[in-house]
């Protein structure tokens, strides 16, 4: 997989289930590279242009696609790894 078959970011751990408004987590991060066909997965749209830009413009569409569990994951070479079985299948909220 090359660097533009994926889109990386940063997600505030604090944002994060049980750690969500914890103090203690306040400026720390973790890590996340999704792939390209997950982000299209999630926003269902065949858009050409580059991975990162996609994630950039739609990262709330996508966001709100990724499984809960997802986030849960083990982080694999220092991050978290977002593929297509991570993103919801159908409708909005489902799964």
């Amino acid at each position: 997989m090359t660097d533009s078959d994926v889109a990386e970011f940063e997600m505030p751990l604090k944002f994060q289930g049980t750690l969500a408004g914890d103090p203690q987590f306040e400026g720390m991060k973790r890590r996340v590279t999704i792939t390209r066909a997950a982000i299209l997965k999630a926003i269902d749209l065949p858009l050409t242009f580059a991975t990162q830009d996609i994630y950039d413009e739609f990262f709330s569409d996508i966001w709100m696609q990724v499984r809960s569990e997802a986030w849960h994951k083990r982080p694999e070479g220092g991050a978290i790894r977002i593929d297509v079985e991570d993103i919801r299948d159908g409708e909005p909220g489902g799964n």
